[in-house]
């Protein structure tokens, strides 16, 4: 067994990272303590063998909800030669890819098409630098409408929250107005651009009548989840969200991927690059499976009656 042990870890791979030193950048729109993916992220990089301060420097640039800082902390970082650079969201991404570096990049969060966007190639075989983690925000944004008006059958009104510093913000919001006809819902996009928008956002959303709410799968708003949750209780006001954790944290309903699985894979594609991987070689990936969770206690305190059918399809129902 002591013999086993001994080849296990003079192995390439594992001598490497025992040895190694590496320097990992992690550019993100929103400040990285208030969303639980990013410390997945983390997380699955120290299980990976990974451990800042000891093998490892990792560095942190965060807009802290700011887009337009972006553009000047993306090339703040790229200056530092990091090995990889880990980007989450779309904004960031855009940055690193508006610079032209070539190092490294694993992204995870990202809505929308990165073959159209020019970041790969192709899913299969990126041939860039660029590749990571989908999260299908733009292809489910008519399902979510589709889900709220089982739930509110007698909805005729919803406004939607559109980060407007967020391109796959613009292009959910794009793709929900365009199914409303079929849904048989008026949607009206409300602008939003950083934290302190979201008060007047969800008064206006309340004087003009709106019904219920939608969020984007965007950064910013699901860093202020918690603060869009509290408001649309005082408002007595419906809201679907992107996430199982914001329904989880007192949402009425969400349907989503598991964005923290999301980043937990992004860590094993820096891992992969950091043992010898070409980005170029890794295929973009996108989620295998979608989470519709119901928050029957919200429910409960805004008067709603949840459909049956409905419960019944739900793969989490908080009681």
């Amino acid at each position: 067994m002591l013999l086993l042990i001994g080849v296990a870890y003079s192995t390439p791979a594992a001598a490497e990272l025992r040895e190694g030193h590496f320097r990992i950048g992690i550019l993100v729109a929103v400040s990285p303590s208030t969303t639980p993916s990013m410390a997945a992220f983390v997380q699955e990089l120290q299980k990976l063998g990974y451990v800042e301060g000891r093998n490892t420097v990792i560095d942190t640039r965060s807009a802290e909800g700011d887009p337009e800082r972006l553009p000047a902390l993306a090339q703040e970082l790229a200056a530092l030669r990091p090995d990889v650079i880990f980007a989450a969201g779309t904004p960031p991404v855009i940055a690193l890819r508006s610079l032209g570096t070539s190092i490294p990049v694993v992204f995870a969060g990202v809505g929308g098409d990165p073959v159209r966007s020019g970041w790969v190639e192709s899913f299969p075989h990126p041939g860039t630098n660029f590749t990571g983690m989908l999260n299908l925000g733009i292809d489910i944004a008519a399902k979510r409408l589709q889900l709220l008006k089982e739930l509110l059958p007698d909805i005729g009104r919803a406004a939607v929250l559109r980060n407007v510093s967020n391109a796959t913000s613009i292009a959910i919001v794009d793709e929900i107005i365009g199914s409303s006809s079929t849904v048989g819902i008026e949607v009206v996009p409300i602008d939003v651009r950083r934290a302190e928008d979201l008060p007047p956002a969800v008064e206006q959303a309340g004087r003009r009548g709106m019904q219920a709410l939608m969020l984007t799968a965007d950064a910013m708003l699901v860093a202020n989840r918690r603060t869009i949750i509290n408001l649309v209780d005082q408002k007595k006001l419906p809201a679907m969200y992107s996430y199982p954790f914001e329904a989880a944290e007192g949402g009425l309903i969400s349907y989503g991927p598991n964005i923290v699985s999301n980043y937990r894979d992004a860590a094993t594609y820096v891992d992969k690059i950091l043992r010898g991987a070409k980005p170029a070689d890794l295929p973009v990936q996108q989620p295998t499976r979608l989470s519709l969770v119901i928050n029957l206690k919200t429910a409960e305190a805004l008067g709603i009656k949840v459909p049956p059918v409905l419960l019944a399809r739900a793969d989490e129902v908080i009681e």
